[in-house]
């Protein structure tokens, strides 16, 4: 994939709220086609998307590419890349082991970071069932980012619903571990009765 000299990130403030809520309108219906899993959270995100402190939005020349935002869990504690969307046109469907390329979503991080400033700990998140999507995103961000980013070999709990297995993810953070509750991968095998 290529991508144009022209490439951008806006923040909420520069692309507008009303463009996001329009844009997840239309991914709320066209997602239904075909990945039909995403589109509640587009349909939340129409009235809950405030309660995030900033939106990033990457485009191709005019095209939207990716957005996502970033999470405070507590002070100099922070989810990054956090409700990332990219977009049909600029997903890759394979990604090799040794993966160098630098995908939308990192191409977002290093404004997070910066929008963040000074920070202990910063992570990523991933839904059970992505462990070997989590181990290479790491090696990416690594080799990408400048930071020392490592694996957390339990399930941490990252929303406030310990009963919702989707709240028990797995992470990789850099800087500090994060202070947030977690569970032996096989204690969520067995609580919930899925793989992760």
């Amino acid at each position: 994939m290529v991508y144009s000299i022209n490439q951008k990130v806006l923040t909420l403030s520069e692309y507008g709220s009303d463009n996001f809520i329009r844009d997840l309108v239309w991914l709320e219906k066209e997602t239904n086609k075909w990945d039909s899993k995403n589109s509640h959270w587009f349909h939340q995100l129409q009235t809950s998307y405030k309660k995030y402190p900033e939106w990033f939005f990457l485009f191709d020349d005019d095209v939207p590419v990716a957005f996502s935002t970033i999470q405070k869990y507590y002070e100099d504690c922070y989810r990054v890349l956090t409700r990332t969307y990219i977009y049909r046109d600029y997903r890759r469907f394979a990604h090799p082991k040794n993966d160098t390329f630098r995908s939308p979503t990192i191409r977002l991080l290093p404004y997070q970071l910066n929008y963040i400033g000074d920070w202990k700990t910063v992570f990523v998140s991933m839904q059970a069932g992505r462990k070997n999507a989590i181990n290479r995103f790491t090696k990416k961000l690594s080799y990408n980012s400048g930071f020392r980013w490592r694996i957390d070999n339990n399930m941490v709990q990252t929303c406030c619903n310990p009963n919702d297995p989707d709240c028990w993810q797995h992470i990789t953070f850099a800087g500090n571990e994060p202070h947030l509750p977690r569970m032996l991968e096989n204690e969520y095998r067995e609580m919930f009765n899925r793989t992760n």
